[in-house]
């Protein structure tokens, strides 16, 4: 009886083991979900935050408006070239070759970055109406292709024409 007794013992604490072992698995596995789902957010906030300023932007605006976004882009370039940020490259910014004097900015290279931006800002009339459209990485969601036109189609065909996603 005596042995009967410590085989109960030993399988209910095999038996309780089990059962806390399982709970642990559990518990780990919906820690990791939680902590996936976070993640996930985080990645949200982040492309919102970089996007956001720019996509303040889009459509047909000012030739003021689009000045403060060469300016804005101007500034989130060099930051790009300067620290390791979201985008090797910068954005990219492509004008219609209507806007004379306006060049590419490549946000590749400091040393042109704001020299190009210069350029570009004093070719944009503030009297004029302009078209902004955006391109998105498919890689990260961010913007890094802007496309600005004295018409709509005109920026869409830069975007459209842009360097490869």
């Amino acid at each position: 009886m005596e042995n009967a007794t410590k085989g109960l013992m030993i399988a209910g604490a095999i038996l309780i083991a089990i059962v806390l072992i399982g709970i642990g698995v559990f518990l780990v596995s919906q820690a990791q979900g939680f902590m996936d789902q976070g993640g996930q957010q985080f990645d949200e906030m982040t492309k919102t935050s970089f996007n956001s300023p720019f996509e303040n932007y889009s459509g047909k605006r000012t030739g003021s408006d689009v000045r403060a976004l060469i300016n804005r882009v101007n500034s989130s370039n060099l930051t790009a070239a300067s620290e390791d940020t979201h985008l090797e490259k910068g954005i990219q910014v492509f004008f219609d070759g209507e806007i004379k004097g306006a060049v590419t900015i490549d946000g590749k290279a400091e040393e042109y970055i704001s020299a190009n931006a210069t350029k570009s800002r004093n070719a944009i009339n503030t009297g004029h109406t302009y078209y902004v459209s955006l391109g998105y990485s498919n890689e990260t969601g961010l913007i890094d292709v802007i496309g600005i036109g004295t018409t709509q189609e005109a920026a869409d065909k830069l975007i459209e024409s842009g360097t490869p996603r």
